[in-house]
């Protein structure tokens, strides 16, 4: 049975915290750039610790992307930590945003700019979310729409729509092969 206070949902959380505090205390941006998915770089080189140093990355100059990353975690997080337990939670929040990074990669191969945020991860807790709770079904496809419609009309601003959907993919994904193991209910 899955934990009444959800410890792993918690401890991503304050290791996103600690991450960011240390990346402003190495100068913000320059963390970014040093611990981020470059994806230039990343397929020039091979090195694999980025694709997840980048998920507990955040634009140390948009608290606000800290801030809902957290709040979506904190809240779609606890949701599916209760319903699949903790290590199922922590290996959807690392796949997700695995295949998050991985398709910004593919989608932008010569970007140069360093992909950071906990954003695929979280689309993938919002995805089984829905799944797994029907009254936030409605919630998580709108979700995916606008993520599939922002990523066909340019979208707006340096955000990766490709990590949204690769981690939304995911989710959906673990959901239904857990459903089919007898293992995932919906309530």
């Amino acid at each position: 049975m899955a934990p009444r206070t959800p410890l792993v949902t918690l401890g991503l959380i304050l290791a996103n915290l600690a991450v960011f505090g240390l990346e402003l205390a190495q100068g913000g941006l320059d963390a970014c750039y040093a611990y981020g998915l470059i994806p230039a770089q990343f397929l020039a080189s091979g090195e694999l610790t980025p694709i997840l140093s980048s998920l507990f990355l955040h634009d140390p100059g948009a608290f606000f992307h800290l801030g809902c990353n957290m709040a979506f975690l904190a809240v779609f997080g606890a949701v599916v930590e209760r319903e699949i337990g903790s290590l199922r939670l922590l290996a959807l929040y690392l796949a997700a945003g695995v295949a998050g990074a991985l398709l910004h990669v593919a989608v932008d191969p010569s970007s140069t700019l360093p992909l950071v945020g906990a954003s695929g991860a979280v689309f993938g807790l919002v995805a089984v979310a829905g799944i797994v709770r029907p009254p936030l079904l409605g919630f998580a496809i709108a979700f995916g729409a606008v993520e599939v419609w922002h990523a066909f009309t340019g979208g707006v601003g340096d955000v990766s729509f490709g990590c949204h959907i690769g981690g939304f993919v995911v989710g959906v994904v673990f959901a239904a092969l857990w459903r089919d193991e007898g293992t995932l209910e919906t309530a």
